[in-house]
């Protein structure tokens, strides 16, 4: 059944096609053979008209890169359609080098963003085809007023499956889709849409990223435990702290994590988001002290300090060669349930007072359910007294308990525990 997802502020980009991140929060490899598609990868980012040809466009449509309006690239597409009577219609399509085995997804998710909120009854048509654009054997799902959530303005998430499709012409074979179309259909007005990116979402393993911000004491003590359950972790250094603040860990102490195993990434004390140009040149300089302190890993990873950030941070992050961010979030429930992550918003959980063991628990669970992937940060461990100096701390025992959990879920096969950067590379570059 389709639905509509309507998001605000989540969601690595996971690319498998073509070439290949934005959002305000407070704001292939040479081969004859089919590209496989796993879960949560993106199939089109739709940042470049290149590639896309004329299908069967009327009256006065336009196609076009709109930079203004991006989610999970640097611009999006737009459709619009200009003529404000009749029933005209855009269409474009796109060939793919490489055919696209679709045999275990069952789920698409595609961004679009609608800024009249499709006041004038329009309808979006998705195409698949077998056929390098001949469209013999090709199948559709249309986006009307009969889709749950349609009328929404702005951002939507939209979400089928194969069931969704209606067939055309012949068969289409899901394990060799080599054509992918999208047809905007307006009735008795001008209108547009902006098409963002379309993932796959078939089943996979659930994955748990650890990961501890600021570089605190009691982080060291608790790493080496996440450690000793086989989970390694990206610990958020602020190096002008290091070898300076007795609440912070030693460059020693740093060093010692790194070799056996753990990450070292990004961050800063201070808010980016208020600090104009001098944002990039902090970054910069953070990321320039874990490359000559040899903690090279993931010095392009980073966590926002603060969990702020918007348009201006992520360009500031891109232009000193940072690759992803991680986040925050204020509602636990914007786990990343489908797999689909922007990698300049990676969603965390904090594990701090009052978050349980139960509850941290249960998204380890949501995750292996899911098959897509949790990521916890923290700060403190301590006693877990509750009190508000410790708000940002949580009990020593209870991260033991959740560690041996995870460990527990990955010995069965239900998932694994990898490193920020570990999840980005998880994913084939772009080509």
């Amino acid at each position: 059944m389709k639905k509509v997802l309507h998001y605000f502020s989540s969601l690595l980009i996971l690319i498998i096609l073509v070439a290949c991140g934005s959002n305000d929060s407070n704001s292939n490899g040479k081969s004859a053979a089919v590209a496989k598609s796993p879960a949560g990868v993106l199939v089109e980012n739709f940042t470049s008209t290149a590639g896309w040809q004329d299908y069967h466009s009327s009256g006065q449509p336009a196609f076009a890169e709109d930079a203004a309006i991006a989610k999970t690239g640097s611009s999006s597409l737009k459709f619009l359609q200009k003529d404000s009577s009749g029933n005209f219609v855009v269409s474009r399509y796109k060939v793919y080098a490489i055919p696209q085995d679709f045999t275990a997804t069952d789920k698409f998710y595609l961004w679009t963003y609608w800024p009249n909120g499709n006041a004038f009854g329009s309808r979006l048509i998705v195409y698949l085809s077998s056929d390098a654009g001949s469209f013999a054997n090709v199948s559709y799902v249309v986006f009307d007023q009969n889709t749950t959530g349609w009328q929404k303005k702005g951002w939507n998430l939209w979400e089928f499956s194969k069931a969704d499709f209606r067939s055309e012409k012949g068969t289409l074979n899901w394990g060799s889709v080599k054509t992918l179309m999208f047809k905007l259909q307006t009735s008795s007005a001008a209108d547009e849409v902006n098409i963002d990116s379309l993932f796959v979402g078939g089943s996979s393993r659930a994955k748990v990223i650890m990961t501890m911000d600021d570089g605190a004491v009691s982080q060291f003590e608790a790493a080496k435990i996440a450690n000793s359950y086989r989970i390694p972790v990206t610990l958020y250094v602020i190096p002008n702290l290091v070898n300076v603040s007795a609440n912070v860990m030693t460059l020693d102490q740093l060093q010692t994590l790194y070799a056996v195993g753990n990450d070292l990434a990004v961050h800063h004390e201070k808010d980016l988001t208020v600090m104009n140009d001098a944002g990039a040149a902090a970054l910069g300089e953070s990321r320039k002290w874990l490359i000559d302190h040899g903690f090279t890993r993931a010095q392009t990873m980073l966590a926002w300090p603060m969990g702020r950030f918007n348009d201006r941070t992520i360009d500031a992050a891109k232009s000193v060669g940072i690759a992803s961010a991680r986040g925050v979030t204020a509602n636990p429930f914007e786990v990343t349930v489908l797999g689909i992550v922007n990698p300049w918003v990676i969603n965390s959980i904090a594990l701090n007072y009052p978050v349980t063991l139960a509850t941290a628990k249960g998204y380890v669970d949501r995750a292996i359910t899911a098959g897509t992937t949790v990521t916890f940060h923290s700060h403190l461990f301590g006693t877990g007294d509750g009190g508000s100096s410790q708000a940002l701390q949580w009990d020593r025992n209870d991260f033991i308990l959740l560690c041996a959990y995870i460990q527990e879920k990955v010995q069965q096969g239900q998932i694994d525990a990898i490193t920020h950067k570990q999840f980005i590379d998880s994913f084939p570059p772009a080509q």
